[in-house]
């Protein structure tokens, strides 16, 4: 599933394709994927409106547009392609927006698990409600992880793939998160104090910035639709390298089932205490 830093590179490369674009058509492909409103609502507001620009919330792309707000997850595989002019269908193609300019933009899917919300300009983004911090707010601090934690005794792996407490790392980043951090993924929250939950918030913020700056991670059949194929998987020091050796103090890299996710770690840098 993409994740922070592959979602900011997509983010990153619609702004320069599509905004300034005004939507003259669409076509729907695959009902499902629009979540809000109704399909013949959702296509009434968005014929004719411009894109303005596009942003990043955790995972969730948002389309800013003249008269209201396109919200889209892409889940597991879900990825945009731009032409700059009609092109014939993909078959998992299922969501095409046409543009006045002749450029048409398509919501590619494998699996069909992509969801798309349309927001009037005034309207809450309901689905982003209980987002919780982005990586860089200045109010994700050591105390702010603390106070939600304190309550809680699931693992550290569980609490930072909770989308409610920092927004957009998933199990790729969270493995590499907890490696830097020394910390075992099953460690539970409610043992481990400020200065550790400081590290966390660190290495979370170098770890991204890293992984934007090499355009994400490419894992298994995810890459930037768009013409960038993610570099970071060339820095990851434990996800993905069961019974390779580490790094750091040449240990064999192990791999155990957390939080219901594949979870790799060095089991002496990272004992649980």
């Amino acid at each position: 599933m993409p994740e922070l830093p592959e979602v900011e590179t997509v983010v990153r490369l619609l702004k320069k394709l599509v905004v300034g674009e005004t939507i003259n058509g669409l076509e729907i492909h695959w009902n499902n994927i629009i979540a809000h409103p109704e399909i013949s609502e959702f296509r009434a507001k968005i014929i004719g409106q411009e894109m303005l620009d596009v942003e990043r919330r955790g995972k969730y792309i948002i389309f800013k547009l003249s008269d209201g707000n396109l919200v889209s997850h892409l889940r597991m595989e879900g990825k945009y392609y731009v032409y700059d002019q009609a092109v014939d269908k993909d078959k998992h193609s299922h969501v095409i927006i046409t543009f006045a300019s002749g450029k048409e933009m398509h919501y590619n899917d494998t699996r069909k698990f992509g969801k798309m919300y349309l927001y009037e300009k005034d309207e809450d983004l309901a689905i982003l409600s209980k987002i919780g911090y982005e990586p860089w707010d200045p109010k994700l601090t050591a105390d702010a992880l603390m106070e939600q934690a304190a309550r809680r005794s699931i693992s550290i792996k569980a609490f930072l793939l909770d989308q409610a407490v920092i927004a957009g790392i998933g199990n790729i980043y969270v493995n590499e998160i907890l490696f830097e951090a020394e910390l075992h993924p099953e460690q539970p929250v409610n043992t481990i104090g400020k200065a550790k939950y400081a590290e966390i918030i660190k290495y979370t913020q170098a770890i991204l910035e890293a992984a934007i700056e090499a355009g994400g991670t490419t894992i298994r059949s995810y890459t930037s639709s768009l013409g960038v194929t993610g570099l970071f998987q060339q820095s990851l020091h434990v996800h993905n390298r069961e019974n390779e050796t580490c790094a750091t103090c040449g240990s064999i890299i192990e791999k155990i089932r957390v939080a219901q996710r594949g979870t790799y770690l060095c089991p002496k840098c990272q004992p649980l205490k």
